[in-house]
This record gives structure tokens, C-alpha cells and sequence, in this order.
């Protein structure tokens, strides 16, 4: 047996430490590096799975703009309660038996990345040219959505006579802006 002296003791803990140290350096400069490598090519291999399937997720998103465009309808951002009273005014010049009761100033409600604005107008007339009217702007007309529309009949107190009338609802969309 050899006996271990007090050099040889030194020498081996010197010999270990090397060995551990060398271990460490080792670790540090091509293990870890490869194994961060190796995540990063991960990563880079689920972004291009992304990116060759962005014009199918591109056009599947348009499309849905699309019909959303088609719900809410494509308003102009210039559209106020001035525009809708006077495409209302030029169509009641026409029809004498409609008649503009009011239009209240709008409801506005601002969320994160558009401003909606409801339009409450009321008409008097006979059911016909109120159907005829509501027909033709919802139709032909460019004003908004109209998101509602109903029929109730009000009584004037003083003559105890009754009147048809016709409560729209119209909606418009924009998108907020900077100075909005």
C-alpha cells in the first residue's frame, strides 16, 4: 500500500479542484450555450410555422372585418346629428305626410378604440310613409345603422286626438382618434 503523505494529499486536492474547475469551464462555455441554442432553434421553429400560416390567419381576419363592416355598416366619420337632420329634412320636403317631431342630442359612449354615437329621431305621419321612409333609409341612405325602429302612438292631451309615431334608433361608428 502507498501511504499518502502530506504532498500527496495536496497534490490530489489540487488534481480534484483542477478536475472540478475544468468541469465548470466546460459547462459554462459548450454546454450551456447548446442548450440555449437549442430553445432558441424552438422558438425559431414555432415562429415560422407562424409566419407560413399568417395569410391564411391574414385573410380568415380580414374576412371577419368584413362581415363586421357588413353588421355595423360602413359609416363615414363625418357624420353628425347636422347630416342626419337635413338628408331627414330633403326627404320630409317630398312626403308632405311625415312631419320631424325631434331628435334629441346623441348618446356618445367612448370605449378603447371607437366612438359610437346613437341618434334618437321621432316622426309623425301615417304608417304607410313611415314604412316607406324607413325602407328608404335603411336602404338607400348612408347615414349609419339603424339599430332599431318602433311604432307607438302618442295622444295630444289638448285635442284628445291620437298620432302615429315612428322612434329610430341610428348608430354610428368611428374609430378614435388623437384629438376625439
Amino acid at each position: 500500500m502507498i501511504k499518502r503523505t502530506g504532498k500527496h494529499t495536496k497534490q490530489f486536492i489540487l488534481v480534484a479542484t483542477g478536475i472540478v474547475v475544468l468541469i465548470l469551464f466546460a459547462l459554462n462555455s459548450a454546454i450551456v450555450p447548446t442548450v440555449k441554442t437549442w430553445k432558441n432553434v424552438k422558438h425559431l421553429r414555432e415562429q415560422s410555422e407562424t409566419l407560413v400560416s399568417a395569410p391564411t390567419q391574414i385573410a380568415h381576419i380580414s374576412q371577419q372585418v368584413e362581415q363586421a363592416n357588413g353588421v355595423i355598416g360602413k359609416t363615414s366619420s363625418n357624420i353628425g346629428q347636422e347630416e342626419i337632420v337635413e338628408a331627414i329634412s330633403s326627404y320630409i320636403k317630398k312626403k308632405k305626410n311625415i312631419e320631424l317631431c325631434s331628435i334629441p342630442p346623441s348618446h356618445i359612449i367612448q370605449n378603447k378604440d371607437y366612438i359610437t354615437s346613437t341618434y334618437t329621431i321621432e316622426l309623425q305621419g301615417k304608417f304607410h310613409e313611415l314604412v316607406k321612409f324607413l325602407y328608404a333609409f335603411e336602404k338607400e341612405r348612408t347615414l349609419g345603422k339603424f339599430s332599431a325602429a318602433s311604432f307607438f302612438i302618442k295622444t295630444d292631451h289638448r285635442t284628445q286626438k291620437k298620432y302615429l309615431r315612428l322612434r329610430i334608433y341610428i348608430e354610428t361608428f368611428r374609430e378614435k382618434t388623437v384629438q376625439s
